[in-house]
């Protein structure tokens, strides 16, 4: 939210303003690296947001389970008390036959510049965390080379309001026509696979393939062919080939997608 007055229209709320902005170590964050890193992790970020506006109901429960309004519903209910205040003196004057006035005295409107100014500046702050937020999401949705197929095909999927964005570290789209999620990532061999049929074709066989080594391993062991602490613990769980794509399975447009 930016200023609700233009510059030199309210000269004290630009002064608290201004005072209130420079002084934000959000939106100017010490430039040492140590003081102001924790800002970019994703669990500190939505501590502020929190902080800022509270639960669905605008409160905030600190460690010690005392429940208070958050910062921004705060000052909204100070803004409306405010006003509140400056109607009901307006009725009081009207009903002692006096004059009414029309305007808030100087003190009435140096409380509410300083009020809303506040307010303002928190609330950019809260679309700064957000930014950061939506920004870090965007960037966790993203898969590097490392966590492509990194354990295998075992079917781990990752859902972003409940679609499914990553498979096995392997970016998934929606085919703009059917619907279908599939894998649309060049970096693997399963690239324009339905994720339905990689999770029957691919993930089930490979997982059956696994139980049956480790099975075969745990066979060899009770024989005394094999001594547990020698074998790899990759293959005490079982190591089995990446399956193929069957003959003749649909594959997908990757450049026809959302």
């Amino acid at each position: 939210m930016n200023r609700r007055y233009k510059v030199g229209e309210n000269p004290d709320y630009d002064q608290i303003y201004d005072l209130k902005e420079k002084q934000s170590d959000l939106l100017h964050p010490d430039p040492h690296p140590s003081s102001h890193t924790h800002f970019l992790n994703r669990t500190n970020l939505n501590a502020l947001k929190y902080d800022l506006l509270g639960d669905q109901k605008g409160l905030v429960r600190d460690n010690w389970g005392t429940v208070q309004i958050a910062t921004i519903p705060a000052l909204a209910e100070k803004l409306e008390e405010i006003e509140k205040r400056f109607e009901s003196w307006q009725k009081r004057c009207k009903a002692e036959g006096r004059e009414v006035p029309l305007k808030m005295t100087d003190e009435q409107q140096a409380e509410k510049f300083l009020c809303q100014a506040i307010y303002d500046v928190r609330c950019m702050e809260l679309g700064y965390v957000q930014d950061l937020l939506d920004n870090y999401v965007e960037e966790e949705d993203k898969s590097s080379d490392l966590d492509v197929l990194r354990s295998g095909p075992i079917g781990s999927a990752k859902l972003k309001g409940g679609q499914i964005i990553l498979l096995d570290g392997q970016i998934c789209s929606v085919d703009d026509e059917s619907g279908t999620p599939y894998i649309n990532d060049p970096r693997t061999r399963y690239n324009g696979l339905a994720t339905a049929t990689y999770y029957k074709s691919i993930v089930s066989v490979y997982q059956k393939a696994r139980r049956k080594a480790a099975e075969e391993i745990e066979k060899q062991i009770r024989e005394k062919k094999l001594i547990r602490e020698h074998v790899p613990k990759g293959k005490l769980s079982g190591s089995a080939p990446w399956p193929e794509i069957p003959a003749g399975t649909k594959l997908y447009n990757t450049v026809n997608a959302k």
